[in-house]
């Protein structure tokens, strides 16, 4: 009867931390965000983990622009997820309703940016997920514009083994 003191490798089957699949998708559509409740930026895309211990590191990077015509504008995104087509879960501040906020002070003045949002998921799953940028518009009459200027967004899924 081994102890555990006894132990000095783990056993080859059991490999963590090594990638088992890489997914991308790229968007250059504009996408305007005109509204006060959660609309799609474009940016999706969908893995199937191999195993229901499996992580999913979420990376986004993307462009977005706002004409802003008052003092400051707030527009919120949210990094969601749904399995197998269930309900979406909010990742980003734990809940479906915490956003991210990005602020554009200024009066008269477009902006125009970047964003980046990466998150380590445990979807606890082996069906297929998918993982969508939502936002919406904090305060009314400016719209923001997601993958724009043509160098659009993009997001990658990386499952790790767990």
């Amino acid at each position: 009867n081994n102890t555990l003191s006894a132990v000095t490798t783990l056993p080859s089957a059991i490999a963590t931390g090594e990638v088992l699949q890489l997914v991308t998708a790229n968007t250059t559509t504009n996408v305007t965000i005109n509204t006060g409740t959660d609309a799609t930026t474009g940016i999706t895309a969908a893995i199937t983990p191999s195993a229901t211990s499996s992580k999913i590191f979420v990376l986004i990077t993307g462009t977005w622009s706002i004409g802003v015509s008052r003092a400051t504008t707030f527009t919120g995104v949210n990094l969601k997820r749904t399995i197998a087509g269930a309900s979406e879960v909010g990742l980003q501040g734990g809940g479906i309703n915490d956003y991210i906020c990005i602020n554009t002070p200024g009066e008269n003045i477009e902006h125009r940016g970047t964003h980046s949002i990466s998150h380590v998921d445990s979807p606890n799953t082996t069906s297929a997920c998918t993982y969508v940028l939502k936002a919406r518009r904090e305060t009314s009459g400016e719209a923001m514009v997601f993958n724009y200027g043509g160098i659009g967004s993009q997001i990658t899924l990386i499952e790790i083994a767990g």
